[in-house]
């Protein structure tokens, strides 16, 4: 990600594959602690919040 430059670091960072990849790798491989991940566990929170009110939005409740 440290490659990228303009609209593709821009197109990187909307993606929440990046954001748990760095919790992962971190978590695993570096053996760091909760609490240096906050700022990417709240990009995954917002990812989740931001997806499920778009499916309340645009999914419409089925007549029974």
């Amino acid at each position: 990600m440290a490659a990228l430059e303009g609209a593709g670091r821009l197109m990187g960072l909307g993606f929440p594959s990046l954001w748990f990849q760095t919790v992962s790798l971190g978590t695993f491989a570096k053996a760091r602690d909760f609490a240096s991940f906050y700022p990417e566990y709240l990009m995954l929170f917002a990812f989740g919040l931001g997806f499920l009110m778009a499916a309340c939005l645009f999914l419409r409740k089925q007549e029974a």
